[in-house]
């Protein structure tokens, strides 16, 4: 015959298991719904999308004398021309 005790241990270790397994679960499922959402983080531009450059509001801007002149599309990182 078991004691009180006994069957509250095992009743605690039971829900214990239970809840390690839920955390497991659960685990993966924010696994799975952050790759998800890592596809949506990424800005959209005119490099990696169909939007045309003229359109892109994310393109660096080229300075001249009389400030901004024009969004460039095709300058490297230092803003030197390509062509």
């Amino acid at each position: 015959m078991k004691t009180s005790d006994q069957i509250i241990i095992e009743e605690l270790k039971r829900i214990v298991l239970m809840q390690s397994q839920e955390i497991t679960r659960l685990i993966t499922q924010i696994n799975v719904l952050e790759r998800e959402l890592s596809r949506y983080r990424t800005k959209k531009d005119s490099n990696n999308s169909s939007m045309p450059p003229s359109k892109d509001e994310n393109r660096q801007a080229v300075f001249g004398r009389k400030g901004i002149v024009k969004q460039a599309d095709n300058l490297d990182m230092k803003g030197k021309h390509w062509r």
